[in-house]
């Protein structure tokens, strides 16, 4: 049977109503719409196809499950964003399904959410990684609702943890050259592109030889999930000089292929180095993006350019380090500085 339009007076108006058959039943429901020209013509184009669409779909609430719809997403998030968010997107939705199962649209309500939640808590997820967790589960029922399976959205209303964003306490000068002095092999290789260079931990790991040249570093990638590759956070390239700390230390080093990666180890090879190097010498325990934290710190204190120090972060804006956007254009001087604020 196909959508019929039609209309009702409806508290002294005329308004737009359609008729259909699902499965067996008979269904007539109002738009809520006032029959005028206009209306009429964006039901047929954009109500009419949606419940068309719902038919030959057989989208029943009844015992619809979840995964339908989080499929969806992932289609959706594989074709129009990076690759490291439909990874997480993926990682969080098996995750639900591997604490509450493949769910019935209909009839999880928002204590099943919080019941989830609570679970995650108890395994010791973050704040942080809960809300994320949350997100493409959150989109999925919002997926049912637009093609009119549900309501209402069960994630919408839960009781998310209040994510704390902990105060990242940088090292002094003395801290980072002791780190540096005390590290050993790959580590040690991580570290002095980390100081020196203020690059995310992954931007790190994703070097290739090639990327260096005589003055400067070419940042073009960043690893995800140990061999993936992918653009840089804000989806661009920079290049930044090669400060002289570093490519001294290079220099004693023996070079690969230039299309081999500088450091052959993954970020959880480096973390546990990491803080067993910080055990060592008695630093508080924290992770190696603490260094990108340390390299902004000890600029800023200095007194250098807030925009200067943004384009070697590979910020997309100001917005972490100030309000005011400027084109950065390096220049021997600046490089001067750096070298002497971060100096050996």
């Amino acid at each position: 049977m196909k959508v019929k339009l039609y209309t009702r007076n409806h508290k002294g108006k005329e308004t737009l109503n359609v008729e259909y058959k699902e499965g067996e039943k008979r269904v007539r429901k109002s738009l809520h719409l006032e029959d005028t020209r206009k209306n009429v013509s964006y039901v047929y184009r954009n109500i009419i196809p949606q419940i068309e669409l719902k038919l030959e779909r057989n989208l029943r609430p009844s015992g619809y499950k979840l995964s339908k719809f989080t499929e969806m997403v992932l289609d959706e998030t594989k074709e129009e964003k990076k690759i490291s968010t439909f990874k997480t997107y993926e990682v969080a939705i098996n995750k639900f399904f591997k604490i509450m199962g493949d769910v019935d649209l209909e009839t999880t309500r928002i204590r099943d959410i919080d019941m989830y939640v609570r679970t995650l808590k108890k395994e010791g997820l973050s704040s942080a990684t809960i809300s994320l967790y949350i997100v493409p589960i959150k989109m999925a029922f919002k997926e049912a609702i637009r093609l009119e399976i549900i309501d209402k959205n069960p994630v919408t209303f839960v009781k998310k943890p209040k994510v704390k964003n902990k105060e990242k306490k940088p090292f002094s000068l003395l801290q980072m050259h002791n780190l540096l002095n005390k590290a050993e092999g790959e580590l040690k290789l991580f570290l002095f592109f980390a100081f020196f260079t203020g690059a995310r931990p992954n931007e790190i790991l994703a070097l290739k030889w090639k990327d260096i040249s005589e003055n400067s570093i070419l940042i073009e990638r960043t690893i995800v999930q140990k061999t993936i590759e992918n653009t840089p956070k804000n989806g661009k390239s920079r290049r930044i000089a090669l400060m002289k700390p570093l490519k001294e230390f290079l220099n004693d080093k023996e070079r690969g292929n230039l299309d081999s990666r500088i450091i052959g180890v993954a970020y959880a090879s480096i973390n546990r180095s990491f803080k067993l190097l910080l055990e060592k010498v008695g630093y508080e325990k924290t992770t190696p993006h603490v260094t990108r934290h340390t390299f902004t710190s000890l600029l800023l204190q200095a007194k250098e350019n807030p925009t200067l120090v943004q384009y070697f972060l590979g910020h997309s804006s100001l917005d972490m380090i100030n309000k005011v956007y400027s084109h950065y254009i390096e220049d021997e001087q600046d490089v001067s500085r750096i070298e002497k604020i971060l100096g050996m």
